[in-house]
């Protein structure tokens, strides 16, 4: 049993019916954890400090079956979830698909820096930071698939990762799982797919403004299958 500090984020906060606070978290040190708090309700310091969207500084007692959180403070906060209600919307879907994919106590530096990058520079004007996000979840999913392997204009089948030129559709109509991708748009996924989130916030500004309601679309439908 020990005490250890970490970095974190919230992604889930329960207040029980005894005022104690069950909460999730994505730490950089322990992967994503759940932690106990007695009386969380009747805290008002920690119970303020414990918020979404924001960087926080935890110390965590790790006990024999459980964990429990001594102290919390804010590092910095992610003011681009305060722009608007459907900023904050979208953060929290976030948020939930982070505590759905993320495994129990795996660690993954990259990851977790990787998110505080996001929320720290989410913006709901820039066109393709949510294609961008989903793009790096599916990659983390491991069901990210090269949009390079096909050049041109591609079907895509959605289900199982799989292209094949538009020629070969032979004049049939495409299945419920499957979409068709012009070659501009094929070549934004892949640049989604391969970039870092500095390359991509240096270069998003010279992405193709009509291919992102394609590329938008694509993601959503691969969110409805894998997510």
């Amino acid at each position: 049993m020990s005490l250890k500090n970490t970095h974190g984020i919230l992604l889930q906060k329960t207040f029980m019916a005894n005022d104690d606070g069950v909460l999730d978290f994505f730490t950089s040190d322990f992967g994503k954890i759940t932690c106990f708090v007695p009386k969380l309700a009747r805290s008002k310091k920690k119970a303020a400090e414990l918020d979404f969207f924001r960087l926080l500084e935890l110390s965590i007692f790790q006990g024999r079956n459980s964990k429990r959180l001594q102290s919390v403070s804010t590092e910095s906060v992610f003011h681009g979830f305060e722009k608007s209600y459907k900023a904050s919307i979208q953060g929290f879907e976030w948020l939930m698909i982070l505590g759905k994919v993320l495994p129990e106590e795996k660690v993954d530096y990259d990851f977790f820096a990787l998110w505080v990058n996001i929320l720290g520079h989410y913006h709901p004007q820039i066109i393709y930071f949510e294609a961008f996000v989903l793009m790096k979840i599916f990659s983390f999913m491991g069901i990210s698939p090269r949009f390079d392997l096909v050049r041109g204009d591609i079907v895509f089948n959605l289900r199982q990762g799989h292209f094949f030129q538009t020629k070969d559709i032979n004049g049939g109509e495409l299945s419920d799982y499957e979409i068709m991708i012009d070659n501009q748009s094929r070549q934004v996924l892949e640049f989604l797919r391969r970039s870092n989130f500095e390359t991509f916030m240096e270069k998003q500004k010279n992405l193709p403004v009509d291919s992102s309601e394609l590329v938008q679309s694509v993601l959503e439908k691969m969110k409805q299958f894998h997510l």
